[in-house]
């Protein structure tokens, strides 16, 4: 899944059983990567906490437990 404009925007994606996060604050990109699928997950979860001065913080989670994340992202 992915949003964004021309201001930045993020992609959710799994590429050969891989969960990565793609985020672009305002130009400036980050890889977030989450790891390889199990056979059985049955949830992604892309969390994201605003912490103030345009920057967030993200976590990706499978079945509750945190896979990767990461912090001050422009946003």
């Amino acid at each position: 899944m992915a949003h964004g404009d021309q201001g930045g925007g993020y992609a959710l994606h799994v590429v050969d059983d891989r969960l990565s996060l793609a985020w672009n604050g305002y130009g400036s990109m980050t890889e977030v990567e989450g790891g390889v699928l199990s056979d059985g997950a049955t949830s992604v979860v892309l969390a994201a906490e605003a912490v103030g001065d345009l920057r967030i913080h993200v976590e990706l989670q499978v079945d509750g437990e945190v896979v990767g994340g990461a912090r001050d992202l422009p946003g």
